[in-house]
Parts: C-alpha cells; sequence; structure tokens
C-alpha cells in the first residue's frame, strides 16, 4: 500500500536471558519519509544521542509520509492502522519528529500509545498554549535564527538594498513566512523586503533573475508553487541558485550544496541529538516533567565553498568555527587519484604489469625496512663498547665489517683492520688453530679466552663468541661474532688469586714462625747458660757459638716469615735513607765481586718505616741484582728522589713519597715470569726458597708504598721502591733508644720476676735464665695463674718487680688480658710483652695496652738482660 510505506524498523540484539531486565523500548516517529534528507539528519542525531540500538534500548522507526498525503481522512487511517499494529507494545518513549508527527500525537498518543513520555522534534515555531492540557510532553523548538543570518548577510554584502524572500503558502511556509517577517522591522530603514512564493516556478525564476545586483535572496521554504506542483528541497534551491544572478542564503542545512551561500542554519542532526539526549534522561528515570522545553534551535554557521568563491567572500571573512563543505581536494588527492586511476588502467590493459609493479612495491617497502632496521641496528653497533664483527669461518679469515669498538681494541682504524687476517693477529698459533677448528666442527664459540696482539704488538687477553652462517646447503657463509677485551678483568683476577694465595700462605707462615720462635727462645737461653757455665777457649764453647749463630739465622727466617705473613704494623720510626741504603749495600755486598754506585740527593726525605724491615726489603733487593749478573760482576745502581703523587683518600692532595729504585746489569726476567715474582715460592734460583720477592711485597704493602719491576731479557731489571715520606725534617736520622753499649757484659739484676706462658720448654729455660741473672723466679703457664700468684705476693707485702707475660696462650688468659687485671690489681705493676708473633700490634706499641717493655722471641740472655734492667732499674721512661 502506498500509504503505507514507512517500514518498522526492530534493531534488537539477541534474547537475553530469563532473569535479565527487558529493554527499553523508543518508538521514533517521523512526519516525513525515509530518503527525506531533514526527516533522517534528525533520525541520525537521536540514534547518536540514544546510542542505540543496543542490548538496553530497542529502537522502532515509523515513517507517516505525510509529505505525500495529509489530509483528515489520512491521518484517520494511519490513528487506525497504529492502534492495530502496536496494540501488543509497550513503549518506555516516543520521539516524534517534526508538526504532522507531534500534532498526531497530541491528538491520539494516550488511545493509540497509552500516556508514554514523548520528545519531540523540529515541531515549527511551537506556542506555549500548543502544550496546553497535554502532559508527559517535552522537546526542541523549530524556530531559526533569521536575525543572524541577515545580520551576517548584509555585513559580507554592505551595498544591499533589497532582500527576495522566497517561501511557498503550505502551514508551514505561511508559519516560516510570519516568523521572517517579525526579524524585519529593524533593517526596513537599510533595505526593501519582497516574498514571493504563490506563483508558477517559471515565473519565479524570472523573477530572480531580474534582480538588481545590490539585491539579495533568501530561499526559506518551496515546496509547492502556485500551481500545486511539488518541489523537493534541493530542486526548489538549485533551480532558484542558477537562476539568481546575486548571493542566495538560507536558514536550513538541507539547501546547503544546492546553491545557497549558507548562513546561520538550523541543522537537523543537532536537533535530533538535542531530542535524544533528552529521551535518554527520561529512560534513566527522570520524570519527563522535570524536563523544560528547549525553545532555542541548535544552528550553525555553514557555507558552501563553491558559493564563497562565485561570489568572492574570503574565508577570513566568515564567523569563527564555521562549517564549509565542498572545499577542493587537496594536491595528494588529486594525484592519489589519477595515480590509482593509472595503476588500475594499467592493471586492465596487463595483469602480468599490475603483478610486477605490485612486486616492485613490496620490495621497495622490504628495502626501506631494511634500511631503517639496518641503521638502527648499526646506531646500536657503533655505540657498544665492545667488539662486534662479522668475518669469513675459515682459516686464514678475513673481516667483513667490524664496529668502532673492535678497530679501537686493536689500535687500528676500521679500514686497516679489514684488510688484516683474522689469524695474523693471534698471539698462539696453536691457540689460533684450535678455534677454527671448533668454529668449523661446532659451528661456533661460546666465551673462548684467548691471546691476541694489538697494532703495537702489545698482548691482548679476550673473550671471543661466534656464530658460523651456514647456506641451504650447509656450508659457511660468514661468522658473526662478539669479541669482549678482558685484559683488565684478568689481571684484577691475578691480583686477586696472588692476594688470597699471599694469606693462605702467611697464615701458614704465621703460625710455623709463631711455633718455631717458641722453641729458638728455649734453644737460644740455654745455649747461653751453656755458654755462660763452659769454661772460656775449650772447644765446647766454638760449638755453642756455632750453634748460637744458626739460631740467629733461624730467627732472622721467622723473621721474614711473620713479615710476610702480614701479622701486624711494622713498628715505624723516621729513618735516614741514606744510611739505610749504605748500610744495606754495604752488608749485602761484602765480600761480593760487583760494585754499588749511590745517586742519592742530599736533600732526599726521611721515610716512616721499620728499620729491620725495609733493611731486609733492600739487602734481598741487591743480593738478587748481585746475583743476576753473570761472574757476578757488574755495576748496581741505587737510586733516589723525592716525588709527590695524589692521594686516593679524600681530601685529595699530593702525598709525600721517597722513590728508591735498584738497577742491575744482569740477565733480565723473561716476559712470562713477570707477573710471577711477586708470588710466594716462586724462584727461577736453584737454591732459591721464593720468599725474598714476595717478603719485600708484603712489607711495602704494609709501610702503605709499593713495588715494581721493569726488565727484559739480557737488559737487566729495575725494582722501584716507594715509601710514605717522614714529617720530620730531610735528611736529618731520626733518633734512636738508648742501648747497652757494645762493649758491655750480660745485665745482672736481683728481685723477683713472675713469668707467664704456655710453653713448658720456654717457662724452663727463662727461669734458668733468670736465676743466673740473679732473679728470683715464679712461673705460671697461663694469665689466670699469673694473675692469682701476684695477687697472693701483694697480699704477703712481697711484690713482683717484673712480670714476663706471653701474649697468646691457647684456651687461657694471655697476656692481653692479664696485664689488665695486674693494673687494676697493682698501678704500679710492671709487665713485660714477649711474643713469637713479633709484629703483632700490641708488640709495635706496647705502652698503649699497659706493658712498661716488650722483648720478641726468640732472645739471647743479654738481650733479657738489658731489658729487665731498663725496667727495674728505670733506665727505659
Amino acid at each position: 500500500m502506498g500509504l503505507m510505506a514507512a517500514a518498522v524498523v526492530l534493531l534488537a540484539v539477541g534474547p537475553s536471558p530469563a532473569w535479565a531486565d527487558p529493554p527499553k523500548r523508543v518508538l521514533i516517529l517521523n512526519s516525513y519519509h525515509q530518503g527525506y534528507e531533514w526527516t533522517d539528519d534528525q533520525t541520525r542525531g537521536a540514534l547518536a544521542a540514544l546510542g542505540a540500538p543496543t542490548k538496553e534500548i530497542e529502537i522502532h522507526l515509523e515513517y507517516m509520509g505525510t509529505k505525500w498525503v495529509s489530509d483528515p481522512r489520512y491521518f484517520e487511517q494511519l490513528r487506525q492502522s497504529y492502534r492495530y499494529k502496536f496494540a501488543k507494545l509497550r513503549f518506555d518513549a516516543i520521539i516524534a519528529t517534526d508538526n504532522d508527527a507531534f500534532n498526531f500525537l497530541r491528538d491520539h498518543r494516550d488511545e493509540v500509545f497509552g500516556k508514554v513520555p514523548t520528545v519531540f522534534s523540529g515541531v515549527n515555531d511551537l506556542q506555549p498554549e500548543e502544550l496546553a492540557g497535554h502532559d508527559l510532553f517535552t522537546g526542541v523548538n523549530e524556530v531559526a535564527d533569521f536575525r543572524s543570518g541577515l545580520d551576517l548577510a548584509l555585513r559580507l554584502h554592505p551595498g544591499t538594498r533589497r532582500i527576495a524572500v522566497i517561501t511557498d503558502t503550505s502551514i508551514s511556509g505561511r508559519k516560516i513566512k510570519a516568523q521572517f517577517m517579525e526579524a524585519t522591522p529593524a533593517y526596513r530603514d537599510r533595505v526593501e523586503f519582497e516574498y514571493l512564493g504563490d506563483i508558477e516556478m517559471g515565473k519565479l525564476l524570472a523573477r530572480v533573475a531580474r534582480l538588481p545586483p545590490d539585491a539579495l535572496v533568501f530561499h526559506l521554504l518551496y515546496f509547492n508553487d502556485g500551481t500545486g506542483k511539488a518541489f523537493t528541497n534541493r530542486e526548489s534551491a538549485a533551480l532558484v541558485s542558477g537562476a539568481a544572478r546575486v548571493p542566495v542564503y538560507g536558514s536550513w542545512d538541507f539547501n546547503l550544496g544546492w546553491g545557497i551561500i549558507g548562513g546561520k542554519l538550523l541543522y537537523g542532526y543537532g536537533m535530533g541529538a538535542v531530542a535524544g539526549e533528552m529521551t535518554l534522561r527520561v529512560l534513566h528515570g527522570q520524570r519527563i516533567q522535570d524536563i523544560p522545553v528547549v525553545m532555542t534551535s541548535p544552528t550553525l554557521f555553514m557555507f558552501d565553498h563553491r558559493q564563497l568563491e562565485r561570489f568572492g567572500i574570503p574565508r577570513s571573512a566568515l564567523p569563527a568555527g564555521s562549517v564549509i563543505i565542498n572545499e577542493p581536494p587537496s594536491f595528494y588527492a588529486i594525484n592519489k587519484r589519477l595515480l590509482w586511476g593509472g595503476f588500475l588502467v594499467m592493471a586492465s590493459l596487463a595483469a602480468v604489469v599490475a603483478l610486477l609493479l605490485r612486486i616492485i612495491a613490496q620490495r621497495r617497502r622490504a628495502e626501506e625496512a631494511l634500511r631503517e632496521g639496518e641503521e638502527k641496528y648499526r646506531t646500536l653497533v657503533d655505540n657498544v663498547n665492545v667488539g662486534i664483527f662479522r668475518a669469513t669461518a675459515e682459516h686464514p679469515g678475513h673481516f667483513l665489517q667490524v664496529n668502532p669498538a673492535m678497530a679501537r681494541m686493536f689500535g687500528r682504524g676500521p679500514s686497516d683492520l679489514l684488510a688484516a687476517r683474522v689469524a695474523d693477529l693471534f698471539q698462539d698459533p696453536n691457540e689460533r688453530t684450535r678455534l677454527f677448528e671448533e668454529l668449523s666442527a661446532c659451528g661456533g664459540v661460546r666465551d673462548r679466552e684467548c691471546a691476541m696482539k694489538k697494532a703495537d704488538g702489545t698482548v691482548l687477553s679476550v673473550s671471543v663468541t661466534a656464530t658460523v652462517q651456514r647456506d641451504e646447503q650447509g656450508r659457511s657463509r660468514w661468522a658473526d661474532g662478539v669479541l669482549e677485551d678482558i685484559t683488565e678483568r684478568k689481571r684484577m683476577e691475578a691480583e686477586i688469586l696472588r692476594t688470597q694465595k699471599l694469606e693462605s700462605v702467611g697464615l701458614l707462615a704465621g703460625g710455623i714462625a709463631h711455633d718455631f720462635n717458641n722453641l729458638l727462645t728455649a734453644i737460644l737461653g740455654n745455649i747461653a747458660l751453656a755458654k755462660e757455665l763452659a769454661s772460656p777457649g775449650t772447644e765446647i764453647v766454638g760449638s755453642l757459638a756455632d750453634a748460637e749463630a744458626a739460631s740467629l739465622r733461624a730467627r732472622d727466617l721467622t723473621r721474614r716469615l711473620l713479615t710476610f705473613a702480614k701479622g701486624g704494623a711494622p713498628v715505624k720510626r723516621p729513618v735516614s735513607v741514606a744510611e739505610l741504603v749504605a748500610s744495606s749495600a754495604q752488608l749485602a755486598l761484602s765480600g761480593a765481586k760487583a760494585s754499588c754506585q749511590l745517586d742519592i740527593p742530599g736533600d732526599v726525605w726521611c721515610i716512616d718505616a721499620d728499620e729491620v724491615q725495609m733493611g731486609q726489603v733492600l739487602t734481598n733487593l741487591i743480593l738478587n741484582a748481585e746475583q743476576a749478573m753473570p761472574g757476578g760482576g757488574g755495576t748496581i745502581t741505587i737510586g733516589c728522589r723525592n716525588v709527590a703523587e695524589a692521594s686516593q683518600v679524600p681530601p685529595a692532595a699530593n702525598v709525600r713519597m721517597v722513590e728508591l729504585s735498584v738497577r742491575d746489569q744482569g740477565i733480565g726476567v723473561r716476559p712470562e715470569n713477570l707477573g710471577r715474582i711477586f708470588d710466594p715460592f716462586f724462584t727461577t734460583k736453584e737454591k732459591g726458597r721464593g720468599l725474598g720477592l714476595s717478603t719485600a711485597y708484603s712489607i711495602l704493602k704494609q709501610h702503605g708504598g709499593s713495588i715494581s719491576v721493569d726488565s727484559s731479557p739480557g737488559a737487566g731489571s729495575t725494582f722501584t721502591l716507594r715509601v710514605p715520606a717522614s714529617r720530620s725534617p730531610a735528611t736529618s736520622p731520626s733518633p734512636e733508644a738508648p742501648r747497652p753499649a757494645e762493649g758491655r757484659g750480660v745485665a745482672s739484676g736481683k728481685g723477683k720476676v713472675l713469668v707467664m706462658d704456655d710453653e713448658a720448654a720456654v717457662r724452663g729455660a727463662l727461669g734458668r735464665m733468670l736465676a743466673h741473672l740473679g732473679y728470683e723466679v715464679k712461673c705460671a703457664a697461663d694469665g689466670a695463674e699469673a694473675v692469682e700468684l701476684y695477687s697472693q705476693a701483694m697480699g704477703a707485702g712481697s711484690r713482683f718487680d717484673a712480670v714476663i707475660m706471653d701474649l697468646t696462650i691457647p684456651g687461657g688468659m694471655g697476656g692481653r688480658e692479664a696485664v689488665r687485671k695486674l693494673i687494676e690489681i697493682d698501678p704500679r705493676a710492671r709487665a713485660v710483652v714477649s711474643s713469637g708473633y713479633s709484629n703483632d700490634p700490641i708488640m709495635s706499641d706496647f705502652k698503649s695496652f699497659g706493658f712498661a717493655g716488650v722483648i720478641g722471641k726468640p732472645y739471647r740472655l743479654k738481650e733479657l738482660g738489658d731489658t729487665l734492667h731498663e725496667i727495674i732499674e728505670g733506665e727505659v721512661t
């Protein structure tokens, strides 16, 4: 049926579960037909605002088609049809577009649909009385902003004297004409208004064509001419603008694009969107009575670019935010169409050509992607700090690519390295052969350490990781790899290992030396007593002297072991370097063929050092130098100078150091041995013990100094020592403590002496030595027994004149704790600390721990007598 052309569209999303809320139903009742631009725009705006259709909102669209038929009989038929059609549907809201739908619902809604909240859109010039007696209605009014449109047109065309207004005589046309006329009084002193409409279209166009240049046209609505002939919006707008030689303006967006310049236009999409938003509020539970009618219609300044160009209106003259349609496409868009058009023509002519073009395009994209990837990874490779390379995998190997870090590693430029053979960079040919064989057999190597050569011949320790890339036949194409310089890491590892070895051996050496010193104490003590008791000049006296000399050499060896063991801080005092060097050289070269040349400036500083330990270092170095020269001849040069080096500890400052060098003319040291000469027990001598240089290294470390060597085979060796300088005057010898005269015999004495030592042999020998010296002796095995004996003596009124205490008592109270308890008992107690650990910190700073004197094991009878004499008689303060 022609009158029933409207379609019902049910847009619902799948069945919901029985327990879910049913969707809200919304009916959109349009006055006109689908395809009518104004109606379609309002519908799109409403649906967009609702976000429908969805599972929550079900939309029903209905078109009344009143542009085709609008008599009372037709509306009656619609009433009956809708009543039957929607009898079983209950709507939650209705949207009515334009006047006919609004009037129909106002008259028949309650009967046909029930009291359903209704939102209208596009109702022309709504008056409040039109809603009197009708509840549950709200919406948006349709009223054009003629005043803004007239203001704009007259501003853009200031010379205008006449405005022709075109509108038909339909109900809507008459309403719109009346609204327009209400806006004109303000302009009558400027322009003359002429209303055209109730005439045949041809005559209308003739009148428009004759309008003078100072005229404008306002095209409002024109659907039917004076003869009843119908026109669409687009048809009437196109005919009028085509006939007019003057600008044509309008007030509705559906005329834009069909000849009018534009203006302040009502737009259906915005009107529908406002109605949709109001409906959504109703669906969400807001009462429709609380939503007021929107009397101001949505409008926009909208223009047709082609008409702006036609009448020379610049874009800058338009209001800000104006919408412009029909703008010319960009240069890219125009050329894109041509390019694709040409491509399609080419494709239609030859499919093969099209295929080739596609392949070429894909190849170009791939090449571009490849270039971008290469550039990205090239930047990465060029900036990493490890060597990255690509080289042929077969011997001898040639580099294909290297990064800057790789070139720097070998001290070459990238081009020089690319010209070199990989095989020529290896230090060891056998190592080179093994690496190439593993690459070939396994397809790669991982973290392989090897030695390579820099451009200047310097050996470089590296870690190599490489993978062979093969083709489809399994043949090697190249090897990609990473080369890391681990020279410094290897040096640090070797240094750590050497330190660990020194510490381990040092602990062993310290323990051996301590026990050995206890034995030597008993041996030397008994030898001394035997010498005292033997008749002078007898053969046994000579034998005892030889035994004593051997024991003293053994004592020197234990001192070296203790020094090597780093058992404690050296006993430092200001030492004259000149005197130390002279005495050490005289001692070491006595009876030797080698000569010694000293180069010691007069202003050289004194050093803070343990004179015995530093003398041991110099003597050892001079002896080594003499033994390194063929036949024992040659010259040993000993130099000395003042230097200042930067401190490694904040605050940064220069540290005063004295540098000594011992240079020989010997056979030198082979390169493979240079890194090991300071290791304990390493020696190249047939009868050497391997402790000399390691002991020197340990002594220098304890003094805060350093030792280094510069040597090559056949060119001799130079050992360089650096020792912190003393704050005392540069060349003045340090004062020494008073010593017994060389010619004086063993100092005897009298008084009571308490001996505390865990070794029975030491207690026995020491007791006999003290008794021989004239002292009354009591012995204790540990500190607790010594404290008890001292307390008893104090209680009896017969205190001990001196106490000799062993520092270390395994499993018992040692001298450190015992002396503290003695001082608590008797603040005047005079204790002498004695230990086989002669370089223990307490031995070098005994007074800070409460001791009055010190004597290191082993000791001779004379040293024991002198020490007790000084303490008891008060010779040492």
